[in-house]
C-alpha cells in the first residue's frame, strides 16, 4: 500500500511539472513555439517553415499587369520599359533581408510613373542601428531612426510570406488565429504616411492567410483587411520554390483595392524572383547590410540633424541647374516664339510701306 502512495505522489507531482510548464510563456526575444493549447499540427508545420527562414537574398523584378485606361496613360507618359510580354516594368532589385530581425539591403529601381516620371535608381539599407537611403542621381540621401514608410508599401517578396510583419512574436503571443482548417487569420498595425503634427493612428489590419498544404503549409494567398471590413490588398503566390527542404513564394501576384469594391480589383502586379537568384539562410556577415555614403556625397541625419553637402553633389547639382535652364531657353525660342516673330516683322513691313505708298500699296 505504501508502495502505491509512492507512485502516485511521483505521478502527482510529475503532472504538477508539467502542467506549470504548459503554462509558462516562451522567453521574450525567442523564436521558440508557444505551449498554449491553441496551437495545432498545422499552424505547427506553418511556422516551423517560417521561422526557419532566418535569412533570404535574391533578384526580384514587378511588373504591371492589369491598369486602366488612367493608370495606363500615366505609364505611357513615363517612358516606362516594357518586357517582351508587354508587361510595363515597375520595380528591380538585388534584395537580402533578415525578416525576424528587419534588416535590409535593397539596391535597385523604381519606375515613377506620370509626366515627368522615369526610372528612379534608390538604394534602402538598414543593419540594425539606421536606416539610411541613397539615390545615384541625387547623390544623396537620408539618415532616419525609423524605417522610411515607402520601403514597406513598395512591394518586395517577404509581403508573400507576411505582408512584410514579422509573425514570430505575434505567433507567440498566440495572436494567429484559426478560421478553418487552411485559413488563419492575425491582426497588425496598419501603416500609414505620418502626418507633421499630428500622432500616428492605432488601426490594425487583418491578415487572413491561406495555407497550401503541398508548400509546407506555407501562405498561398494573402488579404488585408481594414478595420472596417473592406479588402485592401491580395498577395496571391502562383509558384514556390523548396531550398533546403524550406518553401518559399518566388512569383506571385499583388491585387489593389482602391475602390473598396470587392467586386473590382484597381490594378494587378506582378512579382517574379529571378530563376537560380534565391539563397535562403546564405549566412551573410552583418556589415553586408551596412552603407556608407560615398566621397563627395550628402545627406541627412533625421535623427540628429546633421547635414553634409559634398563636393560631387555641389558639382551634380550645377549641371543639373544649367541643363534645366538651356532646356527653358530651348522651350521659349521654340516654333511659337518665330511664329510671334514673324507676324512681328510682317506688321513692320507693312506699316513701312503704308507709310511710304499709302493704302493702296497695301491692296
Amino acid at each position: 500500500m505504501v508502495q502505491i502512495y509512492k507512485w502516485h505522489f511521483i505521478g502527482l507531482a510529475i503532472f504538477s511539472f508539467l502542467s506549470f510548464v504548459a503554462v509558462v510563456p516562451a522567453k521574450p526575444g525567442t523564436l521558440g513555439e508557444p505551449n498554449e493549447s491553441y496551437v495545432d499540427d498545422i499552424l505547427k508545420r506553418w511556422m516551423a517553415n517560417y521561422l526557419a527562414i532566418s535569412e533570404f537574398e535574391c533578384r526580384f523584378s514587378t511588373y504591371a499587369t492589369v491598369r486602366d485606361a488612367r493608370e495606363t496613360a500615366e505609364l505611357k507618359k513615363s517612358s516606362a520599359q516594357k518586357d517582351k510580354r508587354g508587361y510595363y516594368i515597375l520595380s528591380g532589385f538585388d534584395f537580402k533581408y533578415r525578416p525576424h530581425d528587419r534588416i535590409y539591403r535593397a539596391d535597385g529601381f523604381i519606375q515613377h510613373i506620370g509626366e515627368h516620371g522615369r526610372k528612379f535608381p534608390i538604394l534602402y539599407a538598414s543593419d540594425g542601428t539606421d536606416h539610411r537611403t541613397f539615390s545615384e542621381i541625387n547623390y544623396s540621401g537620408i539618415i532616419g531612426s525609423e524605417e522610411r514608410m515607402d520601403f514597406h508599401l513598395y512591394q518586395n517578396p517577404n509581403h508573400y510570406l507576411n505582408f512584410d510583419n514579422d509573425l514570430s512574436s505575434v505567433y507567440r503571443a498566440g495572436g494567429i488565429v484559426r478560421e478553418s482548417e487552411l485559413i488563419y487569420t492575425a491582426k497588425v498595425p496598419a501603416r500609414f504616411f505620418p502626418v507633421p503634427g499630428e500622432p500616428p493612428p492605432k488601426n490594425k489590419d487583418t491578415l487572413r492567410f491561406h495555407l497550401s498544404p503541398n508548400h509546407g503549409y506555407m501562405p498561398k494567398k494573402i488579404e488585408v483587411i481594414a478595420e472596417n471590413g473592406n479588402l485592401k490588398y491580395i498577395h496571391e503566390v502562383l509558384d514556390f520554390e523548396q531550398i533546403d527542404g524550406l518553401w518559399f513564394p518566388v512569383r506571385g501576384t499583388r491585387s489593389v483595392n482602391l475602390k473598396k469594391n470587392a467586386e473590382q480589383i484597381d490594378y494587378v502586379d506582378l512579382l517574379e524572383i529571378e530563376p537560380g537568384s534565391l539563397k535562403i539562410n546564405p549566412g551573410l556577415d552583418r556589415q553586408v547590410y551596412r552603407f556608407e555614403y560615398p566621397a563627395g556625397s550628402s545627406f541627412i541625419n533625421e535623427a540628429t540633424g546633421e547635414k553634409v553637402i559634398g563636393d560631387e553633389y555641389r558639382r551634380r547639382e550645377r549641371l543639373a541647374s544649367e541643363a534645366y535652364q538651356a532646356k527653358m531657353r530651348a522651350q521659349t525660342s521654340g516654333p511659337w516664339v518665330w511664329v510671334t516673330l514673324g507676324v512681328a516683322l510682317a506688321l513692320l513691313l507693312g506699316w513701312s510701306v503704308y507709310r511710304k505708298f499709302g493704302a493702296g500699296a497695301l491692296l
